[in-house]
């Protein structure tokens, strides 16, 4: 509905009907760690994807988390070297791919995504569906799929410092963790293929 409200700008006389994208359900929602909780992003290496504020974000991280980075891009091998020269509680990894399987996601606890621009994220869908919570920038499409304290944060953009905050407490609080784990898997109810299959035989039935 973001990119809608963004076409009609242009051509308010426009018909759009909006078809969400459509995600796989997961067999299997149980957790493979409980330890120290481990962070995704899924992210290709450009400047809107906000590696810049992450860099700024993860100094008031307070507690051991790992952060793994899934993507490439051409500011991979730049980004590497600003995370390699990073010292804090936060172990940071770069992965060159976004082949993440269900067995995978199932190893992390939740995501952040501080990209300061969005359409409709099929990463962060991703995420929820496989029952993580999300921290991002309430930016594009972002409050489409994550609603505030109940399957995620939406942060207002450039604030660093609530980023972190809510990091933080995605991190310490273990209960509201895994309340807004159950609440994020809801969204599949939106984007399970036999909808959204249908919702396409709609549109063919009128052509």
């Amino acid at each position: 509905y973001f990119l809608k409200d963004y076409v009609l700008q242009f051509t308010p006389r426009t018909q759009i009907r909006v078809v969400k994208n459509g995600i796989n359900l997961p067999l299997n929602f149980s957790k493979l760690n409980t330890g120290t909780p481990n962070l995704i992003m899924i992210s290709n290496h450009h400047q809107y994807k906000g590696f810049d504020k992450l860099i700024e974000i993860i100094p008031h991280i307070k507690y051991e988390c790992n952060l793994t980075i899934y993507g490439s891009g051409p500011k991979f091998n730049y980004h590497k070297e600003l995370f390699d020269n990073l010292h804090g509680l936060v172990e940071v990894r770069l992965v060159p791919n976004m082949e993440i399987s269900n067995a995978l996601f199932r190893s992390f606890h939740f995501g952040i995504h501080p990209s300061l621009t969005e359409g409709s994220s099929n990463a962060i869908l991703e995420e929820l569906v496989n029952g993580l919570p999300v921290v991002a920038f309430n930016t594009g499409g972002n409050s489409e799929l994550i609603t505030d304290n109940v399957n995620g944060f939406l942060i207002e953009i450039f604030n660093i410092l609530h980023f972190a905050e809510k990091i933080n407490l995605l991190i310490t609080d273990v209960d509201l963790r895994d309340q807004l784990s159950k609440n994020a898997r809801q969204v599949i109810k939106d984007h399970c293929w036999d909808k959204i299959s249908e919702e396409y035989l709609d549109i063919y039935r009128v052509l």
